[in-house]
C-alpha cells in the first residue's frame, strides 16, 4: 500500500492473489479488500496519533478444517505465511542465497512445505483463533 497525497491510497496485489481458484468465478474478496482497506487507510489518516502504518488484508478465510493446509494460509493474506512457517532441514538450503546475497534457486518441495506448517504458530502470525460453532478462523 502506497499514497499519491495525503489520502489517495494505492494498493498492489500479488498476480497470483488476483487470479486464482477462489477469484475465478467470483471477485468478491478482492472486492472486500479494497473496500476495506480503504476504510483503514481512512482511520489511519483520521488518527493524530498515527504516523505510519501497513495495511495487510485478508483475500480469503481461512477454514477451521484448513488450518493444518499450507496453500490455505499461503492464499489467504498479503502478508505471505513463509515467515510463520517452522525452520526445518527441508525449509533451509545453502543453495537459497547466491554469493553475492542474492536469491538462490531453492524451493522446498510442497510436502516440506506442508510438514513445516504449524496451523498454531500460524494462528499467533495472523492473530487469529477458533471459536466454538463457526467454521472460520476469527481474529483474537
Amino acid at each position: 500500500l502506497r499514497t499519491l497525497g495525503n489520502d489517495a491510497p494505492i494498493f498492489r496485489f500479488d498476480v497470483d492473489v488476483l487470479f486464482n481458484k477462489y477469484t475465478k468465478t467470483d471477485a468478491s474478496s478482492i472486492k472486500m479488500a479494497i473496500s476495506s482497506g480503504i476504510a483503514d487507510v481512512k482511520a489511519c489518516l483520521n488518527d493524530p496519533y498515527v504516523q505510519d502504518f501497513l495495511v495487510s488484508q485478508r483475500y480469503s478465510p481461512v477454514e477451521v478444517s484448513h488450518m493444518k493446509d499450507f496453500n490455505a494460509w499461503n492464499v489467504a493474506y498479503s502478508t505471505r505465511a513463509n515467515p510463520a512457517m517452522l525452520a526445518t532441514l527441508g525449509t533451509t538450503d545453502a543453495s537459497q542465497w547466491k554469493a553475492d546475497g542474492g536469491w538462490g534457486n531453492f524451493v522446498p518441495t510442497p510436502e516440506v512445505l506442508q510438514q513445516a506448517t504449524d496451523e498454531e504458530a500460524m494462528m499467533k502470525f495472523y492473530g487469529l483463533q477458533k471459536v466454538d460453532g463457526v467454521d472460520i478462523l476469527q481474529p483474537t
